[in-house]
């Protein structure tokens, strides 16, 4: 893993000065498919001063692995076109988001970031015309709903997927970012005045402003445990890139959406992993959170695994009560997760205690001298 995060590292320009050994390269090749980080290690070792070098096979697997990715991530940037072309022609103004998008925004090019789906916002206002429009174009929807989306578009929902067999497509629609049991209440109208654009196979479309992708992108990891190096890579690589967008006004606005802890346990990590300067900087002028601090040391030793280890249950329960600065928050997402409704769950949470006593210790902030 040490050689991973110093190959496919997104922010620093410099390659290192030493190859791994070739008996290694295997197990960074096979670290990097499951952090999601085969792209920028491509990058790196594929460019023409570093290749020569490689060993034989170590090139050979990387060559493979650059040409399967810019083969899926093509046809990803086209069958998004798609998309927004049958959302459009229905009336919905529909905008991308992660994805291609994102690789273009914080690497300067759609094929280092690995894409399984597609993502698209649209105002809530339009969100079941753009499922009907989607149906109609073949799509089928995956969301177990049997209530009709009326229902589930109400507070508890944030998006709905849907498949297309033919092309092994699957399209999240998105109004809101989070649901309503999440510490991250940010929906499609508060961040829908603000938008820029990137270029995707000559064409330019809409995507989020570069101050709301940053938020985003932390509760995203957040919401997925903070398993994948890619998650703190892509923020990284985005604090660095647009470094000149945030400061004092970042951290008012995280403090407001009760998500200040998920931002900086998210840049915590960009720091110790990739020795990520923006970031550092953006923690220097923050809060000081003793939790957040503790939080992202015991997340890098998971991260630094060759192997994604997902959060058994009560794991993720007790990362999601510590990750919440707030009281109010903490006890809301205990009451609303769908998860802890069940009667078995609830006769099991003993451990929460531990989850109160670490969270009160870390409830008072100070301001940095």
């Amino acid at each position: 893993m040490a050689a991973l995060l110093r190959w496919a590292n997104p922010v620093v320009p410099a390659r290192p000065a030493s190859l791994p050994p070739p008996d290694v390269w295997p197990d960074v090749l096979r670290a990097a498919v499951a952090h999601r980080l085969s792209g920028l290690l491509c990058e790196r070792c594929l460019h023409p001063d570093v290749s020569p070098s490689l060993p034989l096979a170590a090139r050979s697997a990387l060559e493979g692995e650059r040409a399967a990715l810019v083969g899926e991530v093509l046809r990803r940037v086209v069958q998004l076109h798609e998309v927004l072309d049958t959302l459009a022609h229905a009336g919905v103004d529909a905008r991308p988001f992660k994805g291609p998008a994102l690789s273009v925004l914080v690497y300067g090019q759609p094929f280092l970031r690995r894409t399984d789906d597609l993502d698209v916002l649209v105002l809530r206002a339009d969100a079941v015309r753009a499922r009907t429009a989607l149906v109609t174009a073949g799509f089928v929807s995956t969301t177990p709903d049997s209530r009709g989306y009326d229902a589930y578009l109400g507070v508890t929902g944030k998006h709905f997927a849907l498949e297309r067999a033919r092309d092994d497509l699957l399209v999240e629609v998105h109004w809101s970012f989070s649901d309503r049991f999440q510490p991250f209440r940010l929906d499609a109208e508060d961040v829908w005045a603000r938008r820029q654009e990137v270029v995707l196979l000559g064409r330019s479309l809409p995507t989020l402003a570069t101050e709301d992708y940053l938020l985003v992108l932390a509760v995203h990891a957040y919401r997925h445990g903070w398993c994948l190096l890619e998650h703190v890579a892509s923020v990284a690589a985005l604090v660095e890139r647009h470094g000149d967008r945030w400061g004092a006004g970042t951290w008012a606005r995280a403090e407001r959406l009760g998500i200040r802890r998920v931002v900086a346990v998210t840049l915590g990590l960009a720091v110790r992993l990739f020795d990520a300067p923006g970031a550092a900087r953006m923690l220097a002028i923050a809060p000081c959170d003793r939790v957040a601090t503790r939080l992202a040391a015991q997340l890098k030793g998971r991260l630094c695994e060759e192997r994604v280890c997902p959060l058994r249950p009560a794991e993720e329960a007790l990362l999601a009560w510590r990750s919440r600065e707030r009281w109010g928050d903490r006890l809301r997402w205990f009451a609303a997760h769908p998860r802890l409704t069940a009667p078995p769950v609830r006769s099991a949470l003993g451990w929460l205690g531990i989850g109160l006593c670490r969270g009160w210790s870390g409830a008072t902030t100070r301001q940095l001298p």
